[in-house]
């Protein structure tokens, strides 16, 4: 599954996590998340990232 940005804002939304977040997690600086959602590029993996984070929470809710 690759990421867009509506699918990415819903993913972020479900977590409760901000583009700030995010990147924290990831260990990335956030000027480096707001890059891809203003190009609407992801890599790959974050869309696996996501769809596994949301996977996860939605099981332990």
């Amino acid at each position: 599954m690759g990421a867009d940005t509506q699918d990415f804002s819903r993913s972020l939304n479900v977590l409760g996590w901000s583009q700030a977040e995010f990147a924290r997690r990831l260990g990335v600086d956030p000027t480096t998340v707001s890059r891809w959602v203003s190009a609407s590029k992801f890599p790959k993996w974050v869309g696996e990232y996501l769809r596994l984070a949301v996977l996860v929470k939605t099981a332990l809710d």
